[in-house]
């Protein structure tokens, strides 16, 4: 295989990670609006919170995310661009072009920031109105119970 078939499975996977990060917010509000136990589940949480805290992190202090720089690498060792994707299987472009935020234009790490803010202050909006289940609470709660 060559890299530039290595930076589009890259490309579909990094798509599907930011994909599941996203849809997670609207999937969790209506857990928590519908009162599913999962949308309360604390480790689920506690992972999208700090996935996104990350994000969110290195995007403030310039550094770009390991997975673009990857791809990044692989298109260039062919003398393509990042953006480059034209000629590329149908999905691995769609994948780029959505992940990449294309469909606004060509923007660097400063320009993605105040999006991913926006993103990060939502999913910590939905930890606080609809808090986690704290695993040791629920054991306190079961010792109790138990008790005569």
């Amino acid at each position: 295989m060559r890299p530039t078939d290595w930076a589009n499975i890259l490309t579909v996977l990094h798509f599907l990670i930011v994909a599941v990060a996203v849809l997670a917010v609207p999937v969790i509000a209506a857990g928590l609006l519908l009162k599913r136990p999962w949308a309360r589940n604390f480790w689920l949480r506690l992972a999208h919170l700090l996935f996104i805290g990350f994000v969110v992190g290195e995007t403030a202090i310039g550094q770009e995310c390991p997975l673009t720089t990857w791809e990044r690498e692989l298109r260039w060792s062919e003398g393509a661009d990042l953006h480059e994707v034209e000629g590329q299987p149908c999905f691995a472009r769609f994948a780029h072009n959505v992940t990449f935020l294309q469909f606004i234009g060509s923007m660097t790490i400063e320009e993605m920031l105040p999006y991913y803010i926006v993103f990060g202050l939502i999913v910590l909006l939905t930890w606080l109105l609809g808090p986690p289940h704290w695993p040791w609470a629920r054991k306190a709660a079961d010792v109790t119970a138990s008790q005569p």
